[in-house]
């Protein structure tokens, strides 16, 4: 039944957090299945979602493509804008890993636009993360700014710190590049405060490295 279902998504994403990602893509395929026959459209096309993203976890962003494109055409046919925008999201960092970025601009633009429609904040909080991501990497800094200061407003409307937290560090390499050092250093030290609190550690060795190469670029290290 369907409750059985859910909680193998759960065991599934706990094989996918282990490191199991043969397991964990197996038994989302397995639920996508089932739930199908259910007649549970929106339960199978989250479950090809997940192995798709195990997909890109492994390696394999090729194949996540491929696996997306059928669930993007049957949501689409379907009109769940709100799936259509996450698995959006998960095909765009599919073809980043491909390394095709204006097609994954191009997703992301898509999804952005679906998480407005339905009113998703954080999800639109989160995609334009990582639209300013790629804007920055193509040198479109006005643009990637606009986005990191929207994501910032809404992430903390929606009370996420870690969000906020990315979104300061995401604007102080910009304040870096534009040769606003202590701007950026405020922001990292910003950023840092709320990764110590939150624990989450391998961010806080990034946000410290940052802050030992902008205090050498102030001359502030021997």
């Amino acid at each position: 039944d369907i409750d059985t279902l859910r909680v193998e998504q759960l065991r599934a994403t706990w094989l996918r957090e282990a490191g199991n990602y043969p397991g964990a893509q197996a038994r989302f395929e397995q639920i996508a299945t089932q739930a199908q026959a259910l007649g549970q459209a929106e339960l199978a096309a989250r479950a090809q979602r997940e192995a798709a993203y195990v997909q890109i976890q492994a390696g394999q962003p090729g194949q996540a493509v491929a696996t997306l494109q059928p669930v993007i055409e049957a949501l689409a046919a379907q009109g769940d804008i709100r799936e259509l925008a996450s698995a959006k999201d998960v095909l765009s960092l599919a073809l980043q890993r491909s390394g095709d970025m204006p097609a994954a601009q191009s997703a992301s633009e898509a999804a952005l636009a679906a998480y407005t429609q339905t009113g998703d904040r954080l999800g639109e909080a989160a995609t334009r993360n990582h639209l300013g991501m790629m804007y920055g990497r193509s040198n479109r800094n006005d643009e990637a700014r606009e986005q990191f200061e929207t994501a910032l407003r809404l992430f903390g409307d929606a009370g996420d710190r870690r969000g906020q937290a990315t979104a300061q560090s995401n604007l102080a390499i910009l304040d870096g590049r534009a040769g606003r050092r202590e701007a950026a250093r405020e922001r990292n030290e910003a950023a840092l405060a709320a990764f110590r609190e939150l624990a989450s550690w391998p961010d806080v060795a990034r946000l410290q490295f940052n802050l030992a190469v902008q205090d050498r670029g102030l001359g502030r290290l021997v």
